[in-house]
């Protein structure tokens, strides 16, 4: 599915083969410690994390559905373990960085608040460019993609946290489906997003789509019309209204998804043993 995927679509194509960009490494690594991580080998998977991050940050975006699965199989204390080990891991790949300057470093490689050109966005063209570079419409973003991340917590990922006189019969997604969701979600409110950014989540879209109630014809017009606006060159308002659409749509499914119902008793103990025999294996 991979391959064939990377055949259909002309912009991966050219992100791929012609192009010299970070981002299909960096996905590449992430992918790699999300099959680590499903194969429960959490150390590792937490260790290539941490080196797809070094190569590009825009990897934080799973960073909350990722935390959130190695809370669910190891508790919050060996979360943590494997949270520091991920941070050592960082700090190691730039020492030699913050050795020669480590006030450079920091501030360019983690710069969250930067600017980008509004000549390249895919997605904001349907702004004037003083409103792009504004502070307050990327404080108005940050917010939006919080607001997101914590309404699709509770309407998805509760489950695992939740006392279990509280549980619900609603199952928060697969892992994988978990982290290709929250990334998606920081796709939908970024900033800017450029051509190459396509990679980050061009892969995971058929998986997000086909968890949510639309019927076939829709998940593939959805599709559709999201490679038409990332083919789109320069990239215009309807094309960019169309991937906000587009964006909107899918947040629109995986919200009406699913729905909170209280368990019998017997499901809430049958749950509470599954997770606690995942953590006495590990």
């Amino acid at each position: 599915m991979f391959i064939i995927m990377c055949f259909t679509s002309y912009r991966i194509h050219s992100i791929y083969v012609l192009r010299l960009f970070n981002d299909p490494v960096a996905i590449l690594v992430a992918y790699a410690s999300f099959y680590l991580l499903l194969k429960k080998h959490h150390c590792l998977s937490a260790i290539m994390f941490s080196f797809a991050i070094s190569i590009k940050m825009n990897i934080l975006l799973f960073a909350p559905a990722y935390a959130l699965i190695y809370y669910e199989d190891l508790g919050l204390l060996r979360s943590v373990k494997y949270g520091l080990v991920a941070l050592l891991t960082q700090l190691t790949l730039a020492a030699p960085f913050i050795y020669t300057n480590p006030t450079g470093y920091l501030n360019r490689a983690f710069d969250f608040g930067r600017v980008f050109l509004y000549k390249w966005t895919v997605n904001w063209k349907i702004i004037d460019e003083d409103t792009f570079k504004s502070p307050q419409f990327f404080k108005l973003l940050i917010g939006l993609h919080v607001i997101i991340l914590f309404l699709i917590f509770f309407t998805r990922w509760l489950n695992v946290i939740l006392p279990k006189r509280f549980s619900f019969t609603h199952r928060r997604d697969d892992p994988i489906v978990t982290l290709f969701i929250s990334n998606f979600i920081g796709m939908a409110f970024s900033r800017s997003l450029h051509y190459q950014f396509y990679v980050w989540y061009y892969h995971s879209l058929p998986l997000i789509l086909w968890t949510t109630n639309y019927s076939v014809v829709v998940k593939m017009l959805l599709l559709g019309l999201i490679e038409y606006s990332w083919n789109q060159y320069p990239a215009n308002k309807f094309s960019s209204l169309l991937l906000h659409s587009s964006h909107f749509l899918i947040l629109i499914g995986l919200f009406t998804r699913n729905y909170f119902k209280p368990t019998s008793q017997t499901d809430v103990s049958h749950q509470t043993q599954s997770k606690k025999k995942r953590r006495r294996q590990h």
